[in-house]
Parts: structure tokens; C-alpha cells; sequence
């Protein structure tokens, strides 16, 4: 998986995952006596925000038929955050997000990502508490700037 860290990219993985869902459905869904042209895609909340999410990249177009967005979207204005200059409502910036990313890694006491990596999972949850939020990172170019044109439009 490309990573930051191996000089890749990073942010967009839960949609990728999302993505690659809705194609295992698109092939499959024929054998539960479906139809795999009249697929919709239903949300409520931050499920309402992939709904939105899954509404821009091309990747996503032949996937689903229609979609339903409950008390939940994303093409909203951009967001700023006071520890960097860019964001967006519901998802962050690269930038907002390595911000947020470092304040975790401090609460964590962890030095770097690697260390994270090493602590165990009641520790990572015992450190997340209230007020602490992971939106979905618009980092990659093709998805950020099909958001800004939606929202201009």
C-alpha cells in the first residue's frame, strides 16, 4: 500500500475500500437475485458523507445507480482549522490531517508513526476520547479537485 512514509500518497484509503466494495457488489449481486443496474447506495450521517464521497471519483460512476444521502453530505465549503490552511467540513486537508495526526501521536506519547504502530489497540482507543475525530483526508488530487468543481458549480 502506498504510504506516505514509501513515498507514495495517503488519505484516501476508506474510500478506496469503499470502491472496492461496491465492485465485489456490482459483480455479485445478480447471484442474490439482484440487479446490477439499478444499484443504490443509502447512508445516514457520516454514512451520508460516503454517500457524497462515493458520488465524485470516476472510479465510482458505473458502480451504483442511485444514491441517498440522510442527514449527511460533503460538498460543503472548505473548513480551516487554526493549525493549517486548509480543510474541508467533513474531510481534512493533507495538511489539517498531519496536523491532527501529530496532536494524536503527542497525546499517544509516540514519537512518530512507527511507535504508534506499536502500542496496542485499548491503548490507541484509551487515548482517543471525547472531541477526538478522524475525517477522511482529501490528499488525492483526482477526488480533491472533483469536490472543488462540484461545489463551484
Amino acid at each position: 500500500m502506498p504510504t506516505r512514509e514509501n513515498g507514495g500518497t495517503s488519505g484516501d484509503f476508506g474510500l478506496e475500500d469503499m470502491i472496492a466494495g461496491l465492485k465485489w457488489v456490482k459483480s455479485s449481486i445478480a447471484k442474490f437475485g439482484g440487479d446490477p443496474a439499478r444499484i443504490t447506495i443509502f447512508g445516514e450521517s457520516a454514512g451520508g458523507i460516503a454517500v457524497s464521497m462515493l458520488c465524485a471519483p470516476p472510479a465510482a460512476k458505473s458502480l451504483f445507480h442511485g444514491a441517498i444521502s440522510e442527514s449527511g453530505g460533503n460538498f460543503v465549503p472548505a473548513r480551516i482549522d487554526a493549525g493549517a490552511n486548509e480543510g474541508g467540513v467533513t474531510m481534512t486537508g493533507l495538511k489539517m490531517a498531519e496536523v491532527s495526526g501529530h496532536q494524536f501521536l503527542a497525546k499517544l506519547g509516540a514519537s512518530d508513526i512507527k511507535t504508534a504502530r506499536e502500542l496496542s489497540a485499548a491503548q490507541i482507543q484509551g487515548a482517543i476520547g471525547q472531541g477526538t475525530r478522524f475525517w477522511p483526508v482529501l490528499a488525492a488530487g483526482d477526488l480533491r479537485s472533483l469536490l472543488h468543481q462540484r461545489h463551484s458549480l
